[in-house]
């Protein structure tokens, strides 16, 4: 049964083309994937996404992408795997759609109360037509680093 609810889900997720106080493709299903995985939500409220996405890419999904090579991105990355300088990975999200993960471990021991440290949080975005976007964000959020179009990078910005 869950399986059937994340399909239909991300069946809407995918169909979304832009969030920001319009979803299309299904605001409770989209919020049901969300709940589910916790990872995917709508792109930052600001941008209105233009018309059109890239073309799709020759083999789908498309292949493994280093953030460092979104700068020239031809086609649409949905489902290709982003992978950061430190070789961590997401999953690039359909147009519209906003993925992050935050990255926490263990204190070093003697550790008696199980605290975590968190090292910061990944976050990749797709800007239909302007491509994919991919940040790492510290843990205190003074530090940014970002990759993508510079389209993509420049609307991103402007949010922060």
């Amino acid at each position: 049964m869950h399986r059937e609810i994340a399909r239909a889900a991300l069946a809407s997720v995918q169909s979304m083309t832009y969030c920001g106080g319009m979803l299309r493709g299904g605001f409770v299903a989209a919020l049901a994937l969300a709940a589910l995985l916790g990872l995917t939500g709508c792109i930052d409220e600001g941008i209105t996404l233009p018309k059109g996405t890239l073309p799709p890419c020759p083999t789908s999904p498309a292949p493994a992408t280093h953030v460092e090579d979104l700068s020239h991105q031809t086609c649409d990355l949905t489902g290709a795997n982003l992978v950061f300088p430190d070789g961590h990975t997401l999953a690039a999200p359909p147009p519209g759609a906003l993925t992050s993960q935050e990255i926490c471990h263990a204190k070093e021991t003697p550790n008696p109360k199980g605290q975590t440290v968190c090292v910061g949080t990944y976050y990749a975005g797709n800007l239909g037509a302007w491509g994919a976007v991919a940040w790492i964000k510290s843990a205190n959020g003074k530090r940014m680093n970002y990759w993508g179009t510079p389209t993509a990078v420049k609307k991103e910005k402007a949010l922060k």
